[in-house]
């Protein structure tokens, strides 16, 4: 009963902190959703309100925003970034170090970890936020013999509108996070499967599916990491022959109902005595599973000290005590909206018919069987050497007018229209960067010019391969952390 009571004040205070967290950064989280949607889904960059003011008209996309952000991700295909652990102490040969090297390299592989590095970049780029796990499973789950473990990397997909942290957390790898919540969808038939029939859905109000054919119907959970935080006492004994033990004072407690000999009763008699304590903390990951009406399952402590999730920022600040977040798209968004509202509207014109059509008075084509309407109507398919038509004439059969009362006029492009598709278009390159500039080689043209524009191109792709640098550093010391634990046997 004790149990229950405190896993519905866990619920509870999940709730009430993942509320926060969403409140807070709702809005950039959602701009950072609108982003992705934007440069990836066909007819994305219509939604909103400019698709309501171009209802029944022409609504063309030039996605020029997806090159750019095509070539940010080949870039960082063609240099990847991987951990590289050193010595503590600075010296230049570790086999401790290499040996760590060569463990990660091989869990990254075998897990196909790569694919949750390229998601959590991409996702970053186009939108502000990429994340990706890591969890201790394993080796083989059919092997009855086999419980050797092993760490494996896992994506999370939609980071911006499924990864939370604490809003305590101001460090960009969230190194000093003591909450995170991580929402997952399900279907409901395979929830009920898992987790029997209570459907009721982790709160999810991020997303956007204006363009979407199919939305499916799906049931959220949440993954719930917590911090816990415990003082402990490292205590140093010496034995007879000098030699130093360190225990934690809480391994060293007598447990009063179990009959076999404490740690510290088989010192006593081994020879050891205590010569001093030191004051430490022992940080602890906490997991949980819940439901919105529930916690699903209480996983307990998990390996490592640290939270399992490593995000990536592409551009990250704060202001006004909020974090906030922007990927290589959202500043382009506004331009490559006008340039389709151009585009379109140019378009719309040149779909109009361009040539003058002659206005009748009714009285100048109509004859018996309707003839002269009919050679008019037939001209442009026939093409006959004349036409014909009646003049107006008063009542007394002056002849006013012999030939059409009026011609209408072809569409013409207004010169504003012109001079603003002009401008968008170099607005867009100084924003996204020139990239013909840097696939153009030009005749006459020294290498050192062409390593210069390449140069300026590359500078705009550095700052994601360096806030990625970042997240790789936290995803090698996460892994350290969970390695010790299950590679490191006493």
């Amino acid at each position: 009963m004790r149990q229950t009571e405190k896993l519905k004040k866990i619920h509870a205070k999940a709730l009430t902190g993942f509320d926060a967290v969403q409140s807070a950064s709702y809005d950039m989280r959602k701009l950072c959703l609108t982003a992705r949607r934007f440069v990836s889904i066909p007819g994305a960059q219509w939604e909103g309100a400019l698709q309501q003011q171009f209802e029944n008209k022409p609504k063309f996309e030039v996605n020029k925003v997806w090159g750019s952000v095509q070539r940010i991700f080949s870039e960082y295909r063609n240099n990847r970034v991987t951990v590289d652990f050193l010595p503590s102490d600075g010296s230049p040969d570790d086999k401790l170090a290499d040996v760590c090297d060569g463990l990660f390299r091989a869990d990254v592989e075998a897990s196909g970890g790569q694919q949750a590095f390229d998601n959590a970049f991409e996702e970053g780029v186009s939108g502000g936020i990429g994340a990706w796990r890591l969890c201790a499973e394993y080796e083989d789950d059919e092997d009855e013999e086999n419980d050797k473990q092993r760490i494996r990397f896992h994506p999370i997909y939609d980071a911006d509108s499924s990864v939370y942290f604490d809003l305590d957390a101001k460090k960009q790898d969230k190194s000093d996070a003591r909450e995170c919540w991580v929402i997952t969808s399900m279907s409901p038939d395979a929830y009920a499967a898992e987790w029997g029939e209570d459907p009721a859905s982790f709160d999810k109000t991020i997303s956007g599916v204006q363009w979407d054919w199919y939305s499916p119907d799906v049931v959220y959970i949440a993954e719930y990491y917590v911090m816990e935080h415990e003082k402990d006492e490292v205590v140093t004994f010496v034995g007879l022959d000098g030699q130093e033990r360190k225990v934690l004072a809480s391994e060293l407690e007598e447990d009063e109902e179990s009959d076999e000999i404490s740690l510290a009763q088989e010192l006593a008699s081994t020879g050891f005595t205590e010569t001093k304590r030191k004051p430490i903390k022992r940080k602890r990951c906490h997991k949980y599973i819940l439901s919105g009406s529930r916690i699903l399952e209480d996983c307990g402590i998990i390996a490592g000290n640290c939270i399992p999730i490593i995000p990536f920022y592409a551009k990250r600040w704060f202001i006004d005590n909020v974090e906030r977040c922007a990927g290589h798209v959202q500043n382009a968004m506004d331009a490559q909206r006008l340039l389709n509202m151009q585009l379109s509207k140019l378009a719309e014109i040149a779909a109009t018919s361009n040539a003058s059509k002659p206005i009748f008075d009714p009285s100048q084509i109509a004859s018996e069987g309707n003839v002269l309407a009919e050679m008019w109507r037939n001209d442009p398919i026939k093409n006959y050497p004349y036409l014909m038509a009646k003049a107006l004439r008063q009542e007394d059969q002056t002849i006013v007018q012999t030939g059409p009362v009026a011609y209408t006029q072809p569409p013409q492009v207004p010169p504003a229209l012109a001079a603003l598709t002009q401008f968008t278009a170099e607005t867009m390159s100084e924003i996204l960067g020139n990239q013909q500039a840097g696939e153009e080689l030009m005749a006459n043209t020294s290498g050192k010019a062409v390593e210069l524009v390449q140069d300026k191109l590359d500078m705009q792709v550095f700052i994601y391969t360096d806030n990625f640098r970042i997240a790789m550093k936290r995803c090698g010391e996460v892994w350290l952390g969970m390695a010790r634990a299950i590679y490191v046997e006493e």
